[in-house]
């Protein structure tokens, strides 16, 4: 008689627990916006920025190919095609 009762609970826990839930669906939806992203294009990689950050996109431009140009050599490796950087 034991088991049946344990089993009557968790049911009836089970059933209680499924309105609740169903409460809070869809509450937190993922807001988007639209973008507007400028383009700064190096040899090897897209850098995209908001227009009021043009020079700290320029900065992060030169130090981002002055690094590959580094780490290509000393690891032998190359992008086949180039590579995004988002700036925010």
């Amino acid at each position: 008689m034991g088991r049946h009762a344990i089993l009557l609970v968790a049911a009836a826990a089970s059933l209680l627990a499924a309105p609740a839930a169903a409460q809070y669906f869809g509450q937190n939806k993922v807001q988007y916006n639209r973008l507007d992203f400028s383009i700064i294009e190096t040899q090897h990689f897209d850098i995209y920025y908001y227009d009021g950050e043009r020079a700290a996109a320029l900065d992060a431009a030169r130090m981002a190919e002055r690094a590959y140009g580094r780490l290509s050599r000393v690891l032998n490796h190359e992008y086949r095609e180039r590579q995004p950087i988002i700036l925010f």
